[in-house]
């Protein structure tokens, strides 16, 4: 099995039936080995099993590999299942399959080493590729541990030799953060709000309702304005007077008006402890105008009460993010419980 050539065709063109077609050409120009040897029945006993345990895949058996894999050839694609997928990678490992034709895209994260790797053309998608890339592909031939040599082979046309020539000379760029280009310190800032997320959770949940969990899951940066009011009156009013009066609510029983009193309660420990200031949702459903910082400052217009409700009352952008996002989660909260 060791001595044995594989080979990955890297298939540059956009469609997966480019792929396809390209394995099922090179399968038209080999031969199957003539039945003699035992490795050669092995072999084949595996293929057929191979091929049987694809006709049991849900998608059935892929007609173009029930054609190919006899002759050692298979083809790999992102249209492939799951369970197609590691049917072809297991006889890859294996040595069932000695030829395999990948799309580009896919090749540069298959870890499937080989002893020759074969570029059809130069190029990833429609973008040229570049010498990080061919490297990362290109490494994957003789790989120590696995195989005593490897070969590339790159093909080209005339008018692409400077660039060639330029991208096998070249050197590994230096490695540099992504954070770094973050001009706006965006990045920063949203890992600061896990952080902090991360803290809280850490001093205690709470477990009254699944608010608390709900909330965690709710993406940080919510692009949805809320309606102001309602969600002052519906989820942060806690005494039954306030909510039939501003919801005119028809609550017969004692049991009934207890029960929203008490969902109300849960709504409002949560989002204390998340940091929803209340006098903010006050002040935003009468429709004042709220000015935003990029870094908190104190807001002198806000009562007494804030700090009872939320601390310190901080009139900035991590503010609004989070009473934003705890009304996502109110209402995520409401729906998983229909």
């Amino acid at each position: 099995m060791a001595a044995r050539i594989q080979i990955i065709l890297l298939n540059c063109v956009m469609s997966r039936k480019g792929c396809e077609s390209t394995a099922r050409h090179v399968a038209k120009f080999l031969k199957l080995p003539s039945v003699g040897s035992s490795d050669v029945s092995s072999e084949f006993s595996d293929a057929a099993a191979a091929i049987e345990a694809l006709r049991r895949c849900p998608a059935g058996l892929d007609p173009i590999l029930g054609e190919t894999l006899p002759f050692g050839v298979a083809y790999h694609h992102a249209g492939l299942t799951v369970e197609e997928r590691e049917i072809v990678e297991s006889c890859y490992r294996k040595g069932l399959v000695r030829v395999l034709t990948a799309t580009s895209t896919l090749a540069a994260g298959v870890n499937l080493p080989a002893r020759r790797f074969i570029f059809r053309q130069p190029k990833i998608g429609r973008d040229f590729i570049d010498g990080t890339h061919y490297r990362q592909m290109a490494g994957r031939a003789g790989r120590t541990g696995i195989d005593t040599k490897g070969e590339s082979i790159l093909v080209w046309r005339l008018e692409e030799v400077k660039r060639i020539t330029g991208i096998i000379r070249s050197n590994c760029p230096p490695s540099e953060s992504c954070l770094s280009e973050d001009k706006n310190g965006m990045t920063h800032a949203i890992m600061e709000v896990v952080l902090d997320d991360l803290s809280r959770a850490r001093e205690g949940f709470v477990l009254a309702s699944d608010l608390h969990f709900v909330y965690l899951v709710t993406l940080i940066n919510v692009g949805l304005e809320p309606d102001w009011e309602l969600y002052y009156e519906r989820f942060m009013l806690a005494s039954l007077e306030q909510v039939q009066r501003y919801d005119k609510m028809q609550m017969p029983t004692a049991a009934m008006r207890g029960a929203i009193v008490e969902a109300m309660a849960r709504s409002q420990s949560v989002g204390n402890w998340v940091g929803v200031i209340e006098p903010l949702l006050i002040l935003m459903a009468h429709g004042a105008s709220m000015p935003v910082c990029g870094s908190p400052q104190r807001n002198t217009g806000l009562s007494n009460k804030s700090a009872q409700a939320g601390g310190n009352a901080l009139v900035s952008e991590h503010t609004l993010r989070v009473s934003k996002r705890f009304y996502v989660a109110l209402m995520l909260s409401r729906l998983a419980q229909v």
